[in-house]
């Protein structure tokens, strides 16, 4: 989902999106279903129920890859 709401429709599976921004440091696979712009993280959300993550428009997405999203926001 775009910063405005809108989603961007392409025929390409997410692999082949996340092995196109490899190289942007910004992008990241946080979720099986999810590739997010951490440039627009406002926080996440750590509970019983596993980690969110709340963008700075108000919306929210699951996290399952923590660990990973966790290291690469220390190394921005």
């Amino acid at each position: 989902m775009l910063i405005n709401g809108g989603e961007i429709v392409t025929s390409k599976l997410l692999k082949q999106l996340e092995d196109d921004l490899i190289s942007v440091k910004t992008f990241l696979r946080i979720h099986k279903s999810f590739i997010a712009n951490l440039a627009h993280i406002k926080s996440i959300d750590r509970s019983n129920k596993g980690s969110e993550v709340l963008f700075a428009n108000g919306q929210s997405i699951p996290c399952t890859y923590f660990d990973l999203l966790k290291e690469r926001l220390e190394l921005i």
